[in-house]
């Protein structure tokens, strides 16, 4: 036998096989075995199987699309109620009254109550009222930003009172007056200030804050309202003396500048002084 390199041997044996078809081995019932051809796959079982997956596909991804329309409508169904829910909130905290109960056409207007405020040191409370929108005649033209009247809530049994009988002024402010110095939002309050637009001193048919201002004080519990200024045109500056007895304001009246001082134990005037030198300067 002639013998061959190993790479030549591999050479020939691969061209002695060329061409024969490639076999497997079937076992007999006996225990043989017997060679059979190779069949490869055909192409329709290939794409049938393709197929297969492509519908799997198909049908998870429309599973998925379902399932995120879902969570879509979900979102928006929430939504809508939040929105819905908190416009009957608004609702339930607005109420309707008369502008005028004399008036001719007498014109509704749509008012709402804020939030409750706490008068510190004491067991009062209060909730302003503030108009929806203009209010026709006697509109300030900030629309739901006018303060119309204050509610208090005095003691245990919230015994409650308006600051003013009707709904038609303006209130600029309402504020606590307490002992400077301490710079503390709880300081016990020593009377309320209130300064508020009450009459169409311009005569342009609305009350803005080109009207006069009236000024006032009360008591911590909202009773005993006395007017302590009116005509007004800016209240430049005010402070309360160290005892806590006094209330000064430096106010502007006309090209006059007045510096006033109140008792917070009476609310009467104690003194007042023009200051002519800074009005003819301005």
């Amino acid at each position: 036998m002639n013998r061959c390199g190993r790479r030549i041997c591999q050479t020939e044996f691969y061209r002695a096989n060329q061409g024969r078809e490639r076999t497997t081995l079937a076992r007999l019932p006996n225990g043989g075995s017997v060679s059979e051809p190779y069949t490869p796959p055909s192409k329709s079982l290939l794409s049938g199987k393709v197929m297969e997956q492509n519908k799997l596909f198909q049908a998870v991804s429309r599973v998925n699309s379902v399932l995120f329309l879902l969570l879509m409508s979900g979102g928006v169904v929430l939504f809508l109620v939040i929105i819905f829910q908190t416009s009957d909130w608004q609702d339930r905290r607005t109420v309707e009254v008369n502008e005028d109960v004399n008036a001719v056409d007498e014109k509704k207007i749509e008012l709402r109550l804020g939030t409750i405020q706490q008068v510190y040191g004491h067991d009062v409370q209060y909730v302003e009222l503030h108009s929806r929108e203009n209010s026709g005649k006697f509109s300030s033209g900030y629309g739901s930003t006018e303060t119309r009247n204050v509610l208090f809530f005095v003691g245990e049994d919230m015994k409650s009172h308006w600051l003013y009988d009707s709904h038609r002024n303006v209130v600029n402010s309402i504020s606590s007056l307490t002992k400077p110095g301490n710079y503390n939002d709880k300081e016990p309050a020593i009377a309320l200030y209130v300064s508020v637009t009450r009459a169409d001193s311009n005569g342009d048919g609305r009350l803005t804050n080109d009207d006069d201002i009236t000024l006032a004080l009360l008591r911590t519990d909202g009773d005993e309202y006395t007017e302590i200024e009116t005509g007004i045109w800016e209240v430049l500056d005010r402070e309360v003396t160290e005892d806590g007895k006094y209330l000064i304001l430096l106010l502007q009246v006309g090209s006059n500048v007045l510096l006033k001082k109140y008792s917070l134990e009476t609310f009467g005037k104690v003194s007042e002084r023009v200051v002519t030198e800074i009005s003819k300067k301005m």
